[in-house]
C-alpha cells in the first residue's frame, strides 16, 4: 500500500494579493425609519420592524420634546428645558422579537417617546458611489429628516447629497380677518385663523392656543399677526431672522419673531426649524413658512468629493406673496462627517433659507411684511480642522423684500432681517470604522509529496470562497501542487483576493511492501530499506525492519534527509482455515466410547499413528491429532479421557405379586436424572394391574444408565367386587349386573325391587341379572342386592355377605 504521511517545508516566493473595493451605487432614499414607543435599557419597541434585521446598524434619535416659556411677551417660545430633545445613540441590533428590537449595548442617553423618538436603519457599505442625488425621507411629524450611512472604504460623489427642506415643517396658510396692532405672541388657531401658523421646531405647542401668532416656538419661527406682519425665520445654530413689519397703514412695527438659536454644548443634534407663515386676510396668493433642513451623518475611511456638494440648507420661500405677509425661511441642518481621509474637493453648506418676498397687486403702493431669513446650521467634524479640500458655508438666509416697484417700500425688507450664521464644530466622537479587510495567504510554498499544507485566510470575514467553488471555511488543506486562491467578503460586503502557488519536493525513497498471507503463527520480516534518517513502526520500534507474526495492519513512517515523510503499510493475513477442535476433555461411562473428529483436512496423524479423520476412545488417556490443510498449514489439538464415571446399581426393582385389575405402584430409586419404563413413560413411579415382566432404565448425572427387569406374578386374596350400576341396553357393554370373585367356592345373589319382591336369584358367580323380570325390562332406578360367599386361599377359609343398591340405567 503506497499511502504516505504528510510533512511540509515552506519556501518564500512571490505571492499575489488583489483587493476589490466592490463599489456599491447609491442614490435616492437609503434609510428606513420607524417610530419608537418604548426605550428600556437596550430594548427598543418600534411601530414596525419590517425594515430591520439582526446585525443592522441603527440611529436612535429624539426629534422634539423641549419645554418652552408660554408667557405672552417677547420671551414666549424660549426653550426652558431641552429635556431629551436632540439626544441620539448609535447601536447594532442583536435580536428582534415581536415589535421589540434589542441592541448589543444599552443606550447612553434618555428618551421620551412623547417627544417623537425614531429608530433609523443605517446602511453600511464597502465603497459607496453616489450616482444620483442622495437624500432622506422628509420629516412627517413621526419619522424621517435624517440621512445616515457608513462606509468601511471610500465614498465617492458622482452626484450631490441634499436634504434641503427635509427637516421641521412650515405651517400651512389660513384666511383670517384684517386688523391692526395685534401684539400677541400666541393666538388660538383651533377654530378660526387668528394668526399665521408658527413654524415647527423641537418643542411641541402645548395646545392649539399656542399654534398661531408671532412668537417663536423654540427653533420654529413665529407666524404673522393680523395686520400682515411677516413670519419669522426658522433657526438652528444661527438665530432665525425677524419677519417684516405689519401693513404700513397700521403704523406699527410689530414683527414675527425668528426661531431661537439652539444650544450645541450638550452634544445634541437638531433638524432645522421651519419658518413661520405670514397672515392672509385678503384671500390672495400666500406661501407658507419654509421647511428647515434635515440631518446628514456620514462615516467613512475615505471621502472623495469629486467636486460635488453636500447640502443641508433650510428651504427658501418660493413665489411672491400678493397683498398678504410672507413666511420665514427654513433653518439650516446639521452635517456630521466622521471621515479619516479626504480626496477631491467638496462644497458643504448648511445655509438658512431666504424669507418670502411680497408683491402687492391690489394695493401696489402699500407695504406688507416680508419673511425673515432662516438661521444657519452646523457642520460637525470628527477631525480638529476643516480639510483643505472642503469649503463650508452656514450663512443665515436673507430676508425677503417688497418687490413691487410701485410700493413705497420697494426693494427694502420692511423690517425683516436675515438669519444668524451657523458654525463648525470639531472632535465628533469617531466610529473608528476599519478599512476593508484584506485577506493575506502564506507565501508560495514547496511541500513534500502526499503531505498537507493548510492555507489560513484569517478570521473576521463574513464569507470565504476558495478556488474549487465548494469550500467556505477560513482554512483550506492543500495536498497537491497547483495555484490556490481565496475570495473573502467582510461584513460591509467588501471583497478581497489572494493567491498562492504550491509545488512538490521529489517523493521519499521507500520500497513498497506487498500484502501477505501466511499460515497461523508464521513469522514474516518486514524491511523498510536503508538510507533514511529515521524509522517509526506501528509498534513504536525504530529499526529499519520488523519481525511480525500476528495478522493485522503494520505500517512504517520514514523521514528522509530533506525532512519529508513517507510511509507504507502492509496487511498480514492468515490463510482461511477450519479450526481444528477434536472436542473437550471428558470422562466415560463404562462400556461406552467417545468420537474425536478432526474435521476436513488433507492429512491426519493420531497419537497411535492412525491417519483417519475420526478416532474412537473407550479408555481413559490422552488423545491428540496433527492435521495439515491444503495450504500446508499444520494444526494440532489434544483431548483427555479423564476416567470412568460411576454407573447406577443393577438391582433396582424386586419381583412382586399382583391381582389382575387391582392397581399396584412400582417405585424406582430416588436420586437419578431420568427414568424410563418399558411403555416409554418417564415418571419415577409406574402403575401395573396385570401380572408380567416389567423393566425400568435409570440415568445418572453423567449419562450413565442401568436397566433392571422384575416379574409381577398373579395372586389375588379371597373376596368379591360388586359394581354399583349397569346399563342393560344390549350394546354388549355392561349389560349384566354380576359380582367378580377370587377363590370363591360358594356364592348366592338375590335382587329385590322397591316393594321387596324378589326378581332374580342365582348361585353361580358367573351368572348375572340382565335387568328383566318375567321377560319384561325393569324400570330405571335403584334395586337392592343381597350377596353371600365363601372361599379358600392357601388353606385359609374366608366368607362374607353384602347388602347394597345397584342402579339400573338405559
Amino acid at each position: 500500500m503506497g499511502n504516505r504521511l504528510r510533512f511540509t517545508i515552506s519556501v518564500s516566493m512571490l505571492a499575489i494579493t488583489i483587493f476589490n473595493s466592490h463599489a456599491q451605487n447609491i442614490s435616492g432614499i437609503i434609510n428606513s425609519y420607524s417610530a419608537v414607543t418604548v426605550v428600556a435599557g437596550n430594548q427598543i419597541t418600534v411601530s414596525s420592524i419590517a425594515s430591520f434585521s439582526v446585525g443592522d446598524h441603527v440611529l436612535l434619535i429624539q426629534m422634539q420634546g423641549a419645554d418652552i416659556t408660554t408667557t405672552n411677551n417677547p420671551s414666549f417660545g424660549d426653550v426652558s428645558a431641552y429635556n431629551d430633545a436632540g439626544n441620539f445613540d448609535f447601536g447594532v441590533i442583536s435580536s428582534i422579537s415581536g415589535s421589540v428590537i434589542t441592541l448589543e449595548d444599552s443606550v447612553t442617553k434618555t428618551y421620551d417617546p412623547n417627544g417623537k423618538v425614531q429608530l433609523v436603519k443605517i446602511p453600511v457599505y464597502c465603497d459607496a458611489v453616489v450616482t444620483d442625488t442622495l437624500t432622506c425621507k422628509a420629516w412627517d411629524g413621526i419619522s424621517g429628516g435624517v440621512l445616515a450611512f457608513f462606509s468601511n472604504g471610500t465614498v465617492t460623489l458622482n452626484s450631490d447629497i441634499n436634504v434641503t427642506g427635509k427637516g421641521f415643517r412650515g405651517g400651512p396658510a389660513c384666511l383670517g380677518s384684517w386688523g391692526c396692532g395685534n401684539t400677541a405672541y400666541f393666538l388660538n388657531n383651533a377654530t378660526s385663523c387668528l394668526g399665521g401658523k408658527k413654524g415647527e421646531g423641537i418643542a411641541i405647542a402645548p395646545s392649539n392656543n399656542y399654534t398661531g401668532g408671532r412668537g417663536k416656538i423654540a427653533n420654529g419661527g413665529g407666524g404673522g399677526n393680523p395686520g400682515n406682519c411677516g413670519g419669522g425665520g426658522g433657526s438652528n445654530y444661527g438665530t432665525g431672522g425677524l419677519g417684516g413689519y405689519e401693513y404700513n397703514y397700521c403704523f406699527n412695527t410689530i414683527q414675527g419673531i425668528g426661531g431661537q438659536a439652539l444650544d450645541y454644548t450638550q452634544g445634541r443634534i437638531f433638524p432645522g426649524g421651519a419658518g413661520g407663515t405670514g397672515f392672509d386676510d385678503n384671500g390672495q396668493a400666500i406661501y407658507p413658512g419654509a421647511n428647515g433642513s434635515g440631518i446628514i451623518i456620514i462615516s467613512a475611511n475615505t471621502f472623495n468629493g469629486n467636486g460635488h456638494h453636500i447640502v443641508a440648507d433650510g428651504k427658501s420661500v418660493s413665489g411672491l406673496t400678493s397683498d398678504e405677509s410672507a413666511g420665514g425661511g427654513g433653518g439650516g441642518g446639521v452635517i456630521i462627517l466622521d471621515i479619516q481621509n479626504y480626496t477631491g474637493s467638496v462644497s458643504v453648506s448648511a445655509n438658512g433659507g431666504t424669507g418670502g418676498s411680497t408683491y402687492n397687486n391690489l394695493f401696489s403702493s402699500d407695504c406688507h411684511g416680508p419673511g425673515g431669513g432662516g438661521g444657519g446650521g452646523m457642520l460637525w467634524l470628527s477631525g480638529s480642522s476643516l480639510p483643505g479640500s472642503m469649503t463650508f458655508t452656514a450663512t443665515g438666509g436673507a430676508a425677503g423684500i417688497v418687490a413691487n416697484p410701485l410700493s413705497a417700500c420697494y426693494n427694502t425688507t420692511w423690517g425683516a432681517t436675515a438669519g444668524g450664521d451657523g458654525a463648525t464644530l470639531f472632535s465628533f466622537p469617531s466610529f473608528n470604522l476599519q478599512p476593508p479587510s484584506q485577506v493575506t495567504l502564506p507565501p508560495d510554498t514547496i511541500i513534500c509529496p502526499n503531505s498537507s499544507f493548510v492555507l489560513n485566510a484569517g478570521s473576521g470575514f463574513f464569507s470565504y470562497d476558495w478556488q474549487n467553488g465548494i469550500s467556505t471555511d477560513s482554512v483550506y488543506a492543500v495536498t497537491d501542487s497547483g495555484t490556490y486562491f481565496i475570495k473573502t467578503t467582510d461584513s460591509a460586503g467588501c471583497f478581497s483576493y489572494d493567491t498562492v502557488v504550491v509545488n512538490l519536493f521529489p517523493p521519499v525513497s521507500l520500497p513498497l511492501f506487498s500484502d501477505t498471507t501466511v499460515c497461523p503463527k508464521q513469522s514474516v520480516l518486514l524491511t523498510a530499506g536503508t538510507g533514511n534518517n529515521t524509522y517509526i513502526w506501528s509498534d513504536g520500534s525504530t529499526n529499519s525492519s520488523l519481525l511480525v507474526t500476528d495478522p493485522g495492519l503494520y505500517w512504517v513512517q520514514v523521514t528522509d534527509s530533506i525532512g519529508c515523510i513517507g510511509n507504507d503499510s502492509v496487511i498480514l493475513s492468515n490463510f482461511t482455515y477450519s479450526v481444528l477442535n477434536i472436542g473437550n476433555d471428558t470422562s466415560l461411562c463404562p462400556g461406552t466410547q467417545v468420537l474425536y473428529s478432526a474435521g476436513l483436512f488433507e492429512n491426519y496423524l493420531w497419537q497411535d499413528g492412525s491417519v483417519f479423520p475420526n478416532f474412537y476412545a473407550s479408555e481413559p488417556g490422552h488423545y491428540y491429532v496433527s492435521a495439515t490443510d491444503s495450504n500446508g498449514c499444520v494444526q494440532r489439538d489434544t483431548a483427555v479421557v479423564i476416567s470412568f464415571y460411576e454407573v447406577p446399581p443393577d438391582s433396582l426393582l424386586p419381583d412382586t405379586i399382583v391381582c389382575p385389575h387391582v392397581p399396584l405402584i412400582l417405585h424406582a430409586p430416588n436420586g437419578y436424572v431420568s427414568y424410563e419404563w418399558n411403555d416409554g413413560s418417564v415418571d419415577q413411579s409406574f402403575i401395573i394391574d396385570e401380572p408380567g415382566f416389567y423393566w425400568v432404565k435409570v440415568t445418572n448425572e453423567y449419562t450413565c444408565y442401568t436397566i433392571d427387569t422384575m416379574e409381577a406374578k398373579e395372586e389375588c386374596p379371597t373376596g368379591i367386587f360388586i359394581p354399583n350400576a349397569f346399563t342393560p341396553n344390549h350394546d354388549g357393554m355392561n349389560d349384566l349386573f354380576t359380582a367378580i370373585g377370587y377363590n370363591v367356592t360358594e356364592f348366592h345373589m338375590s335382587i329385590f325391587n322397591r316393594w321387596g319382591q324378589t326378581i332374580f336369584n342365582t348361585d353361580d358367580i358367573s351368572d348375572g341379572w340382565n335387568g328383566t323380570f318375567e321377560g319384561k325390562d325393569c324400570e330405571i332406578g335403584s334395586y337392592v342386592y343381597q350377596i353371600s360367599f365363601a372361599g379358600e386361599l392357601h388353606g385359609i377359609i374366608s366368607s362374607g355377605s353384602y347388602v347394597g343398591n345397584v342402579t339400573l340405567l338405559r
